[in-house]
């Protein structure tokens, strides 16, 4: 009886031994790696033996017959003509290694850049999620698609991204310099998509419609994202929004621009999205039609606006001048919608200005903003002709109006700490010595 108990024991042990050794070995096929050049013999099972750049797609599309992550070492990868890099169900793509990592968690995205880039004009799309379940992209450089494809509508849009009926997370990306200057979402384009995107960051982007994003149909939900220096010829320099659900929390949409029509910061039509904790500031348009809304346009529209900043953006310019056309233009069909159909909560709207004559005026520039806490600030006070030397008063404010901290600037100085405060959005009040006052919103984080 003993001998029995004490075979069974036994094999007990060893059926839970080797269980633990397939686990551990399906778990290792589930993580595939790329480097640049590739090592050993490149099958991509381990960083000793990581397949190369040339193979990530062939990486990916065999990930996708089980699924797993594929860890990305620092590098340039080109992406296939002309559709880019396509993702399937239940892979994650993480950019940002050394190549040595073992975990996840000891990435370093900032250090490691990680570019997906496009080729020569060829890049329809860098990505490409088509009807894709359960996928993410994290932690890449994403640069020089452009969606010039003459085919079809979704040919000419998405230079850098192009999402399709799919629901993949976005995170810690920079997308810049891609285009689509016929169609839609230069940095962008999402159809029929529910995505999910955060801590990004989508610049120097060029479009039709959409010069940064383009969301049309579907929802969305975006936090912390730094939209700027995009630019479009039709409407939504930062954002173009149609029939599509959003939830934006924290986006700082800045300096987009607009060479005609509506929304340099964003466009808004027929959708209904809340912006919670957003700044939209110094977005501008360039037209000779009559503009609409350079911070934010409405169009069969409601947005919901939650303490929220629109601030100095221009409309028009020095040519032509339209009044309001600097801040919010709402234009509605909508059935009994409130006039204008945008609800405030808490927001502050301030010195949006209708031409850029306004630059002739002394005026408060604070940067970097967002700005991180204990990093040093540099706040500047002057217009196109120069700049205020003397003695600065600086008050902080929470954005519930509650003062948070107080320093003086000595002739000359311009620069400050920012105290250990809680991430959030404040106000910064400036007194000159000749009795002058300035503000300006500031993001912390």
């Amino acid at each position: 009886m003993y001998t029995l108990l004490k075979k069974a024991v036994k094999k007990i042990a060893v059926m839970a031994l080797l269980s633990m050794v397939l686990t551990t070995e399906i778990n290792a096929q589930q993580i595939w790696y790329v480097t640049q050049g590739g090592n050993g013999n490149q099958n991509g099972t381990s960083w000793i033996n990581a397949a190369s750049g040339v193979m990530l797609q062939t990486i990916i599309s065999n990930a996708s017959l089980q699924g797993g992550q594929i860890w990305v070492a620092e590098g340039d990868y080109y992406a296939p003509v002309p559709d880019g890099f396509r993702i399937y169900d239940n892979i994650e793509l993480y950019g940002g290694f050394a190549g040595w990592e073992n975990h996840l968690e000891q990435r370093d995205f900032n250090s490691n850049i990680t570019v997906l880039k496009g080729q020569q004009n060829q890049s329809w799309h860098v990505v490409s999620i088509n009807n894709a379940l359960n996928t993410r992209v994290d932690g890449f450089h994403i640069t020089g698609g452009n969606a010039n494809g003459g085919a079809t509508t979704y040919d000419r849009s998405g230079g850098g991204i192009f999402v399709l009926s799919s629901n993949p997370i976005l995170a810690n990306l920079e997308i810049h310099h891609n285009y689509a200057n016929n169609g839609y979402g230069g940095g962008i384009a999402v159809y029929e998509g529910n995505i999910t995107m955060f801590d990004c960051m989508i610049h120097e982007n060029e479009a039709w419609q959409g010069g940064g994003v383009f969301l049309d149909l579907g929802s969305s939900f975006l936090q912390n994202i730094d939209i700027h220096d995009n630019t479009m010829s039709h409407g939504g320099g930062g954002m173009y929004i149609e029939c599509h659900t959003a939830t934006f929390n924290d986006l700082y949409i800045h300096n987009n621009f607009a060479y005609d029509r509506e929304g340099a910061g964003i466009h808004n039509a027929r959708s209904y999205p809340t912006l919670n904790n957003c700044m939209i500031r110094e977005n501008q348009l360039f037209t000779t039609t009559t503009p609409s809304g350079s911070g934010l346009h409405d169009y069969d529209g409601i947005s919901t606006l939650n303490n929220t900043t629109i601030a100095d953006n221009i409309g028009g310019t020095a040519q032509y001048v339209y009044e309001y056309a600097g801040g919010i233009i709402c234009t509605t069909k909508v059935a009994a919608a409130p006039m204008p159909p945008i609800y405030y909560v808490d927001n502050l709207y301030k010195e949006n200005a209708p031409s850029a004559s306004s630059l002739e005026t002394m005026q408060m520039r604070i940067y970097p903003n967002p700005v991180d806490r204990d990093e040093n600030i540099t706040l500047v006070i002057g217009n196109r002709y120069g700049y205020y030397q003397g003695e600065i008063n600086i008050q902080l404010y929470s954005i519930d109006g509650r003062a948070v901290y107080q320093t003086r600037l000595g002739k000359g100085t311009n620069a400050f700490t920012i105290p250990p405060l809680t991430a959030g959005m404040y106000v910064i009040n400036a007194f000159t010595a000749d009795g002058k006052r300035y503000n300006s919103p500031l993001v912390i984080h």
